[in-house]
């Protein structure tokens, strides 16, 4: 299958949507809390990265009682709102995607979809299914000896929740890495959502029981791996009373990163690309100034950003060893990405950074397009007469050349352009 220009546009609302909803929660949560807003400060944790980007190093964003008491109630229930608004938008992206797949003529997923309700609808037929049809048996027999897809699509909420029968038409998830352990964290945003709309905050054994049942694919001991997952989550409580699953905006910014990664998983399963679309200047990096625009004001994102990336390469470029297979842009947007996480995270761990450099410098290595490779080095540099001159290189390109407009929405030069000499100076050109 081809990209589907409507599958497309569904991301790109998700994520807009998804942007929105996490700006404005924190923006609510923290006008609301000036007090705790300005302990994060004092203490270096109004961006905890530490604690969003590393799952194997659960830390306690420890702060003190008597601030956490002086949250305000109608800041955690606006977070609260927001997060099951997410999840509710996410699953229709999810189901949409599905529908819209399934709805093509000849499509293999169609089939599939089919296939599973068939197979569903012969064990409720036994007695063999958990939650019987709510169908009658002489409608499914109806819609399974005429083969009625529409019918099919129009049921398939019978066959569970939208991620897991995306999951099951669409996802070879051992080949996804990092699959099994998302899929846990998104169960445990799931159950967090049923709890807020049905039960309340306080963790019950619902909630407990229904993760725990979490099968996965990839993990010889599942249980203790579920455990490590949920004490890393649960490490970004909003009270230190961990029976309280309220949000914080430290696990509103992680589920929003979860269900980006989540959202492209999808959209990468929908299709695949020629070695000669491939080259092509378009396909689903283009999203990549939104992604950066917004990691750069929640800096723990980037690390789902670089994970995008990762997915992106192992589908269609065999991984990172064959980066020369992507268009010369997308490589510039990679390394631009990396040179942000470098920026915000270096002087942590001085192996990490060195490790990262020689990751940057080599994809900058591999740029073809030599106006293109003067342009982010000069990015990299902050000089500015030096950016000026390499974006008079990339608008009189004679093989690839770009329009002003293309450059202002570009990410690369968006913090240049701030600058009122700097403005002036590219118009100029």
């Amino acid at each position: 299958m081809k990209i589907d220009e409507k599958v497309f546009l569904k991301l790109q609302n998700f994520v807009d949507s998804a942007e929105s909803l996490l700006d404005d929660g924190v923006e609510f949560f923290f006008s609301k809390n000036t007090e705790f807003k300005e302990y994060l400060e004092k203490e270096n944790l109004i961006e905890p990265n530490q604690h969003l980007g590393d799952e194997n190093k659960p830390k306690r964003i420890r702060v003190p009682r008597e601030i956490y008491a002086k949250t305000r109630l109608s800041a955690s229930t606006q977070l609260n709102s927001n997060f099951v608004y997410l999840l509710a938008l996410f699953e229709r992206y999810v189901s949409d995607v599905i529908d819209i797949c399934c709805s093509k003529p000849n499509s293999i997923f169609r089939k599939k979809l089919w296939e599973l309700f068939a197979d569903e609808a012969w064990k409720h037929s036994e007695g063999k299914r958990t939650k019987p049809f709510a169908l009658s048996n002489e409608e499914l027999n109806r819609i399974i000896k005429e083969v009625d897809y529409k019918k099919v699509i129009e049921h398939k909420h019978e066959l569970g929740n939208p991620m897991d029968i995306f999951r099951r038409l669409f996802l070879n998830t051992s080949v996804i890495p990092g699959f099994d352990e998302r899929r846990i964290r998104y169960t445990e945003a799931r159950e967090r959502r049923n709890l807020f709309v049905h039960r309340g905050e306080i963790i019950d054994d619902k909630y407990t029981q229904t993760i725990n049942q979490t099968s996965t694919t990839n993990f010889k001991n599942n249980q203790k791996k579920i455990e490590k997952v949920l004490k890393s989550i649960h490490s970004l409580g909003l009270y230190k009373d961990e029976g309280n699953l309220s949000i914080s905006p430290f696990y509103l910014t992680r589920v929003t990163g979860l269900l980006y990664w989540l959202s492209h998983a999808i959209f990468f399963s929908t299709f695949t690309l020629s070695k000669k679309e491939l080259q092509a200047k378009m396909g689903p990096l283009s999203l990549q100034h939104q992604f950066m625009i917004l990691s750069k004001k929640h800096p723990p994102l980037a690390f789902d950003v670089e994970e995008v990336y990762k997915m992106f390469l192992l589908k269609f470029g065999g991984g990172l060893e064959s980066i020369d297979k992507i268009p010369d842009t997308d490589k510039v947007n990679i390394a631009l990405n990396k040179n942000h996480l470098l920026k915000f995270f270096k002087g942590k761990d001085k192996k990490t950074d060195e490790l990262v450099q020689k990751n940057i410098d080599f994809i900058v290595s591999k740029v073809v397009n030599q106006n293109k490779k003067n342009a982010v080095k000069a990015v990299f540099s902050n000089d500015k007469d030096l950016i000026l001159n390499s974006i008079k290189g990339l608008l009189n390109d004679p093989v690839d050349p770009f329009k002003k407009d293309e450059m202002k929405t570009w990410f690369m030069y968006q913090d240049f352009l701030k600058d009122k000499n700097f403005l002036k100076a590219f118009e100029e050109i």
